[in-house]
């Protein structure tokens, strides 16, 4: 898994490759969170448009960065799943827990 981060204004945009899984996204959360106290952002886009495959680790990642934004006052998005990733968030009931949209450029 790789990611790399865009600024725009306040919104901070992390652009995620490859698995979200306990095998490649050891520390997700940890890194995700460092980028979003480095550029101070209030507003976090999470692209997951590369994203094929998220495992029960890598949703607690997920739920662990949206902890962390409520607690922060950091408005937070996830944009660009697929089918694949959609069904793991509708059968994991967090659809509307992580303010899932079709694309980031609505939100900018």
């Amino acid at each position: 898994m790789d990611i790399s981060t865009r600024k725009s204004e306040n919104t901070l945009i992390i652009d995620v490759r490859g698995d979200i899984s306990s095998l490649s996204g050891i520390d997700f959360d940890k890194k995700v969170i460092k980028e979003v106290d480095k550029f101070k952002a209030r507003r976090l886009i999470l692209n997951l448009k590369e994203v094929d495959y998220i495992d029960s680790q890598g949703m607690g990642s997920l739920i662990v960065i949206r902890q962390y934004t409520i607690k922060n006052k950091v408005l937070f998005s996830v944009v660009g799943i697929n089918e694949n990733i959609r069904s793991t968030f509708e059968h994991a009931d967090m659809i509307d827990f992580f303010n899932i949209k079709d694309s980031e450029e609505k939100m900018i």
